[in-house]
């Protein structure tokens, strides 16, 4: 029902290197879904999972911050967000937000606490 595209930036990754990597993903509906009089679900649920292990500091982190900011921007207000950030354990700081309820100022501040969390 639903097609997912990846496109990494590099074509080769040399062995035994520590490389950085950026992935572009796509979700889209299936031709199928899409010719069908119901059309695509009315709703979709998106969970933002972000790494807060000491290995994200600095310019990853702003990085994934950014990327964050730019889905809460754009994502249609009849979607779900949450969020949730990990390193040796895990919390969730927006749990199945609507951003036309809740606000996407307010999702969007929870995303910035990130910072504080990154041990």
């Amino acid at each position: 029902m639903i097609e997912l595209r990846c496109n990494l930036d590099r074509r080769h990754i040399p062995q035994g290197v520590a490389t950085e990597l950026k992935c572009h993903l796509e979700l889209r509906p299936s031709a199928a879904l899409a010719a069908s009089a119901e059309g695509p679900p009315a709703m979709t649920n998106i969970c933002l999972v972000f790494d807060c292990s000491g290995s994200m500091a600095g310019a990853k982190a702003e990085a994934a911050i950014e990327a964050a900011h730019l889905i809460v921007d754009t994502i249609h207000e009849r979607h779900r967000i949450s969020l949730v950030g990990f390193a040796t354990s895990h919390w969730v700081l927006v749990d199945n937000a609507c951003p036309a309820d809740t606000g996407r100022d307010v999702i969007r501040g929870q995303i910035d606490r990130l910072r504080t969390q990154i041990r």
